[in-house]
């Protein structure tokens, strides 16, 4: 059994060196439960196999064994004597030294899928690789907040919004390559979860998106699930008591120097010994405690109407977004009608060439027309001429070829009489050939004889 395990460890250097990410599989599957795959460990170097496919460069082989669940953060031993101990010497560490792009793209990829499937354990573990927090997407641009945010992944948002150097960099308010932030996504899906968690870190609501689904729109236009805009009407609500504390605070410290002032002159009359009476005191007190009620309704006053106009600029601003994208519309519409009526313009004078081009096709076929007609009409007078000259008996003249259509009348008269003269006459009887036809026959007959009898003579 021991044997078989240690093949199994050996097996796991070997097929990530030469990069059998089919192999690594098989192991792993068949070790699940009985390895402990931190533990498998060069006893040399303090290497995993993690640190000998990046050496080699095999990104499938690597790719296998983070999925396997190999862990990214297991540091190697020093190999000289001036590293330093606190030194990060991750298989991460090492790709970043041997400057492997395709292999940190791996890292950031396998991080990426960890953070969607909310692996809270994971994304630590990258993390103390090495793996910077601030990674972004090459596809989308969207930063490590994003993607938890578009896909809910609550558990690793808490995590991320409570690491420093996510505060540090502000990652809360980045923006993808839409110009969304990641309280848009979460608006967008509906998150309520992960919609309290970035207004409570503080995510400015005010932002608008650039392009895509979040085109000139905060993360509260994008909402649609009443929880969700609940929320941002409880900040605002929050953020007003905020502010009136902070002008009760300041107002309260104005009462106490008044106040303080107002002992120090009392404490003042009191050693002088004049007579003022104690009454009058506790009414300038009194006096001064209802100006600076009258003075803090007045500042309030000011900021509801301030909050008051910017909620009516907000809704005009809103009003005339739509009006400026009826107009766009519009726009867009004026110009598909003029270019369909450029289209039919065109299509109507191709039909005008074609009915001019038939026209003058007529117009051809009509004076071709005319001409055979013509040709034949001459031809006719000819030939009548010939024929009446031909019947008067003698050749053909100018006179004759003058004929009136009165004489073509009388000519065509005779012609008809001679064919009912012709169709009266006898008709001929027709011969009885039996006779002739049997005597030719025994003529043939006898003339093929005495030819077969000369050829016998012959021969």
């Amino acid at each position: 059994m021991a044997d078989e395990l240690q093949e199994a460890l050996d097996g796991f250097f070997l097929a990530a060196e030469y990069g059998r990410s089919d192999v690594i599989k098989a192991l792993a599957d068949h070790g699940r439960g009985r390895l402990s795959l931190s533990d498998i460990v060069d006893p040399v170097t303090g290497r995993s196999p993690l640190h000998v496919a990046v050496a080699s460069g095999k990104k499938d082989a690597l790719r296998v064994l983070l999925a396997a669940g190999f862990p990214p953060a297991h540091q190697s031993k020093p190999q000289d004597g001036n590293s330093n101990h606190n030194d990060n010497r991750s298989a991460y560490a090492l790709a970043q030294q041997l400057e492997a792009h395709d292999l940190l793209l791996v890292f950031h990829q396998f991080l990426i899928q960890q953070v969607a499937a909310d692996d809270v354990q994971s994304v630590e573990q990258l993390l103390a690789a090495g793996v910077d927090v601030g990674v972004t997407d090459a596809a989308t641009g969207g930063s490590l907040l994003h993607w938890a945010a578009n896909c809910q992944a609550a558990r690793v948002m808490k995590t991320l919004l409570e690491r420093e150097d996510v505060q540090t960099q502000k990652l809360v308010d980045s923006r993808n390559g839409e110009g969304a932030t990641p309280l848009h996504l979460a608006c967008h899906v509906d998150s309520v979860e992960c919609t309290k968690m970035l207004l409570a870190h503080h995510a400015d609501a005010s932002l608008r998106g650039e392009k895509g689904i979040s085109e000139d729109k905060t993360a509260a236009e994008l909402a649609t699930k009443p929880e969700v805009k609940e929320l941002f009407s409880q900040r605002l609500e929050e953020s007003i008591e905020v502010e009136k504390m902070k002008q009760t605070e300041m107002e309260s410290g104005k009462e106490g120097e008044i106040t303080e002032g107002d002992n120090e002159a009392t404490g003042n009359d009191q050693r002088r010994g004049s007579g003022a009476c104690p009454h009058e005191a506790q009414n300038g007190k009194l006096l001064v405690q209802l100006e600076e009620k009258d003075l803090l309704v007045n500042q309030l006053k000011k900021t509801i109407e301030a909050l008051v106009l910017e909620t009516q600029e907000m809704q005009m601003l809103g009003e005339e977004r739509v009006m400026l994208d009826y107009v766009r519309k519009l726009r867009d519409e004026k110009v598909i009608v003029q270019r369909q009526l450029e289209d039919a313009n065109d299509y109507i004078k191709d039909q005008q060439q074609q009915l001019e081009s038939l026209k003058e096709q007529i117009r051809q076929m009509t004076s071709a027309g005319k001409q055979q007609i013509e040709t034949d009409h001459d031809v006719l007078s000819h030939t009548s001429d010939g024929t009446a000259s031909s019947v008067a008996g003698g050749p053909p003249n100018s006179t004759n070829s003058n004929m009136s259509a009165l004489d073509l009348h009388q000519l065509e008269t005779q012609l008809e009489e001679e064919e009912e003269n012709e169709s009266q006459l006898p008709r001929a009887q027709p011969l009885k050939l039996d006779a002739w036809t049997s005597k030719a026959q025994r003529t043939e007959e006898s003339e093929a004889q005495d030819d077969d009898d000369e050829v016998i003579m012959t021969v």
